[in-house]
């Protein structure tokens, strides 16, 4: 009983001295393990390698000062040829070579001889959400400068995180973590208002280690900083979805932001329907999300593509994706920070095509209507005349006349041909039927449905009023002059 009694207070203590030890997010530096692979022959040696290794720690202090913990070290042997062969195409995820403490972050480091030249490389793998980043490149003649080149690719490729405290409505505060370090305005810790985050989540089991599979992305969503909120960064939530970040916040769910930098010239966006068929001429309209001004970029060509510019001054744009009038898509995106993406958004071929067959439609109602009425009128006027013959022959034309029942058949077989269509997408049926159903209430308004019914009646009536009691009838009018 006494140990066991003894056992939990040893436990207690210990628990009590690691949270008295824990360091608040925004004063935690970023532990960094540098890996270095190296080609040229004048970097083979151990003691040449331990010299640089010894130099670019060294350099990365004076760099960040206590922001960052660097330790260089040898690349792993079975990474050296996907380092040099293969740099831009790692996708799996690595694992720190140190594990007494916790990383952040793994950057990749290549030096490779080209010639007199020297060919550097550096790539970052972000440890919380198992993501690499771009690879950013160098390239020098002196082998002096290996080590402060090394560190200026390390802060290129360097991509602060934070987590995501707080969310409201379309805001959310996000503390960067050892930004309380940061002595300087040029700091790697830094986060300037106008910085473009990505968002991303990851799921923690009951013992806090990541589940399998535990980090997702969230696609179409972007963060942008725009101000200094207390140890807070202020950003507005922008995103192709309604509410990205919605649910209650959990210990076991870690909501985080990372501070992109885009390595790519430019990022070729493709648009492509839900069955990959690839959307040419839709137009891309990029909107500034601080004055609200919008400005037409381009269509997209016969592939469903098209080319966005990487601008430093604007590192975040805001697509709207437009066909026939209507609003299909709107895109945060990063230029350059991938070299493709591909946005899956509504062919709405067919939405356009019974737009234009419900604006045909309209007309040809329209111009029947009129024609109608304009019979009624001289139906009438014989009648006033006593002129039955003259008001048969005006009711014989109106009754030859497409009638209303055809328009509203056509009407109604047009809609299930566009509804039954083999690539039938929900939104744009549903939008198709509503088009269908308002032009339809706005024509049943304008046309009287027993128009022909009636009159027929009133001719017949004075037809047989004429006959018993006898009368005379004027001459009737032609039908060539209908229309005058």
């Amino acid at each position: 009983m006494r140990t066991a009694w003894a056992l939990l207070i040893v436990g207690f203590s210990l628990l009590i001295a690691d949270t008295a030890l824990a360091v608040p997010w925004e004063f935690d530096p970023y532990r960094i393990e540098v890996w270095i692979a190296a080609d040229d022959p004048r970097l083979i040696e151990e003691s040449a390698q331990q010299q640089l290794r010894e130099r670019i720690e060294q350099r990365s202090w004076i760099s960040a000062k206590a922001v960052w913990e660097v330790d260089a070290l040898p690349c792993p042997a079975d990474l050296r040829w996907d380092a040099f062969h293969n740099l831009s195409g790692l996708t799996q995820p690595v694992k720190p070579l140190a594990i007494e403490v916790p990383k952040d972050k793994i950057i990749l480091v290549t030096i490779q001889s080209q010639g007199t030249q020297l060919e550097l490389a550096a790539r970052q793998f972000d440890v919380r959400t198992q993501r690499w980043s771009g690879v950013h490149r160098d390239q020098i003649g002196n082998i002096h400068l290996v080590s402060s080149v090394v560190v200026d690719l390390l802060r290129r490729c360097f991509e602060p995180i934070g987590q995501i405290e707080r969310v409201d409505d379309k805001e959310a505060l996000v503390v960067m973590k050892a930004q309380g370090l940061a002595e300087t305005p040029d700091s790697p810790a830094v986060v300037p208002p106008g910085a473009a985050l990505t968002v991303a989540m990851r799921r923690l089991n009951r013992v806090g280690q990541l589940e399998k599979n535990g980090v997702q992305t969230i696609d179409w969503t972007l963060l942008e900083v725009l101000e200094d909120q207390f140890h807070f960064k202020r950003c507005e939530i922008f995103s192709g979805f309604r509410r990205p970040l919605a649910g209650r916040k959990s210990i076991r769910v870690e909501r985080l932001a990372v501070a992109v930098k885009p390595s790519h010239e430019q990022t070729e966006l493709r648009l492509a329907s839900r069955q990959g068929s690839p959307l040419p001429g839709y137009e891309i309209y990029a909107k500034q999300t601080r004055t609200g001004d919008s400005e037409r970029l381009a269509e997209t060509d016969e592939h469903g593509n098209i080319d966005l510019i990487q601008d430093p001054q604007h590192p975040f744009r805001l697509l709207y994706v437009r066909s026939g009038g209507s609003l299909l898509a709107r895109l945060p995106v990063v230029p350059g920070l991938e070299p493709e993406l591909t946005a899956t958004v509504s062919d709405n071929a067919r939405q356009i095509e019974a737009e234009g067959f419900v604006l045909g439609w309209r007309r040809k109602m329209l111009d029947v209507i009129a024609r109608r009425e304009l019979l009624a009128d001289r139906i009438r006027r014989r009648m006033e005349e006593g002129d039955v013959a003259g008001a048969e022959m005006w009711l014989e034309e109106l009754q030859k006349m497409t009638t209303i029942n055809d328009l509203l058949y056509q009407f109604r077989q047009a809609k299930n041909d566009f509804l039954e269509g083999e690539a039938s997408d929900p939104r744009t049926s549903a939008q198709i039927s509503q088009l269908f159903d308002k032009a339809q209430q706005l024509a049943s308004k304008n046309y009287n449905r027993n128009l022909e019914r009636d009159l027929a009646e009133e001719v017949k009536q004075m037809r047989k009023s004429q006959d018993n009691f006898g009368g005379s009838s004027a001459a009737p009018i032609s039908s060539d002059e209908f229309g005058k």
